[in-house]
């Protein structure tokens, strides 16, 4: 003779899922992510910092003195000549990934030169436009605490 015994709840718990996976794939979480990248790139380069927390490289004499005459630092190294190129890194998220960039083109093309080609006479190569690894744990902290707080709204 057999028992069956139903389980109650199932309902819920399916809703409760659903509202888990939901918010783990929630590009809100991930939109986070992506300003908080941007924003730490935009820090260490006000710094004066690359990518890998060093000190770039000072302007060449020559276009120091230039800077020095236009009123601006001619010091410390920050990328803001104009501030277009950095006022222009764009973010986007989509459901399982984010991406930054910049808009317009003409500003991508000046940071591929400052990173991959160099400035000046020496090529000077500044690299601020990376993704650390100090950023990539901060980017899976953050979501997984965006996850860890959609998941405690999911089961109130």
């Amino acid at each position: 003779m057999k028992t069956r015994c139903r389980i109650s709840g199932l309902d819920g718990l399916k809703v409760t899922l659903a509202k888990v996976k939901e918010g783990v794939a929630s590009p809100e979480i991930l939109e986070k992510a992506a300003a908080g990248l941007k924003e730490r790139i935009l820090e260490r380069t006000a710094l004066g910092r690359d990518v890998d927390g060093e000190a770039f490289a000072p302007y060449s004499p020559r276009y120091a003195k230039r800077r020095a005459r236009a009123g601006k630092d001619a010091k410390l190294v920050t990328l803001r000549s104009s501030g277009a190129m950095l006022d222009s890194i764009t973010t986007q998220a989509r459901q399982t990934e984010v991406s930054l960039g910049f808009n317009p083109s003409k500003e991508a093309l000046k940071a591929s030169r400052l990173q991959a080609a160099g400035v000046g006479d020496k090529r000077i190569k500044r690299r601020f436009f990376v993704v650390s690894e100090d950023d990539r744990a901060w980017v899976v902290r953050t979501v997984a605490g965006g996850v860890k707080e959609k998941i405690k709204e999911a089961l109130k």
